[in-house]
């Protein structure tokens, strides 16, 4: 794909935020397996370039997450109180 500087920057982010903070499916701790993201990292992306909302993106998430990799999953609110409390 060829994008502009800022899409560039902020495909850059998307990815280090599925890698480092979202961790679908627990790899993170392997650099090898970083590709493990790249087809949630296209489709994320392009769901924020038509500037869908923030629950939309975190039902997507929750869908590959359960549905297409077969985990229990966690809603963003229960993954928040896991990680940093109330």
């Amino acid at each position: 794909m060829k994008f502009k500087p800022e899409e560039t920057q902020l495909y850059h982010r998307v990815d280090e935020l599925l890698w480092d903070e979202r961790d679908l499916i627990g790899v993170n701790s392997n650099e090898a397996a970083r590709d493990e993201y790249k087809s949630y990292l296209t489709y994320v992306f392009k769901l924020l370039q038509n500037e869908e909302d923030q629950k939309r993106i975190a039902a997507h998430l929750y869908h590959m997450e359960t549905v297409n990799r077969g985990l229990k999953g966690e809603t963003d609110a229960k993954r928040w109180r896991k990680n940093y409390g109330n």
